[in-house]
């Protein structure tokens, strides 16, 4: 294959050599580079040398049906297993888990944070749930360009730099994704941020809340980014706040090097 020859092109139109494409599969998923924008591709393609950072946790959440309230705890990627052999990956329960993960790609004076969830069951509310990621630094930052997705049963829903469903300023960057009524077997969730920050040394926190009622596009981007929001990240006016499930947040630190 010639060097020059188009090996994939992602859902922007964004075309790659083979080259091109494995740089960016070091530090971002199938999903991910599918669904970039073609600032954030520019930036990174050509570079050989590319490594980001990762980290995850897997969240188990169960209802207790008496008092009616959620019950959050930390389980190990064994029991996340387990869990997933013992449920039928597309049904709806009672108990629901869901595996959060972050990433930073730290070049110094410009960053990309990505923020994933995966469920490993159905939830049985569906409406818009919101992913997002908060500066961890003093310093404010200058979005370059956002992308994410909703991935569900295969389909691949996109969302690019002038989607409606983003919200961002110099302190963080959320996307809300209304869960697709038709999902049975497989759902994830995801949004890249680019950035411009000055800092050698960086920490991003990211987090997945989930709506446990029907909530409007609207009431799911009444919120602030703060260290006092859910999950560390996403502050909500009082009269949303509950209506989210309140799962704690992920985060990572990396000094460019």
């Amino acid at each position: 294959m010639d060097a020059k020859t188009v090996y994939f092109t992602n859902v922007n139109g964004v075309e790659l050599t083979k080259q091109q494409y494995e740089n960016l599969s070091k530090v971002f998923s199938y999903d991910t580079i599918a669904t970039l924008n073609e600032e954030q591709i520019n930036l990174y393609n050509n570079n050989t040398n590319l490594k980001a950072e990762k980290t995850f946790k897997y969240i188990k959440i169960e209802k207790d049906n008496v008092k009616n309230v959620y019950k959050e705890s930390i389980v190990t990627q064994q029991e996340a297993e387990e869990f997933l052999n013992k449920s039928t990956r597309g049904s709806t329960h009672q108990t629901t888990m869901k595996k959060v993960s972050i990433s930073l790609l730290n070049l110094h004076s410009v960053k990309t944070v990505t923020v994933t969830n995966e469920w490993f069951s159905i939830p049985s509310t569906k409406s818009f749930d919101v992913i997002g990621f908060r500066n961890g630094v003093s310093t404010p930052i200058t979005i370059n360009s956002v992308s994410g997705y909703q991935k569900w049963d295969g389909n691949l829903i996109s969302y690019n730099n002038s989607s409606s469903n983003i919200k961002r300023n110099t302190n963080g960057c959320g996307l809300s994704t209304n869960i697709s009524d038709n999902v049975t077997q497989s759902l994830s969730n995801s949004i890249s941020v680019t950035f411009y920050n000055n800092e050698l040394t960086y920490t991003a926190y990211g987090t997945y809340q989930h709506a446990q009622s029907n909530v409007t596009l609207s009431e799911s981007q009444n919120y602030s980014f703060s260290a006092n929001g859910l999950g560390g990240v996403l502050n909500f006016a009082s009269s949303v706040r509950g209506k989210y499930d309140g799962m704690q947040g992920v985060n990572i630190t990396s000094t460019a090097g």
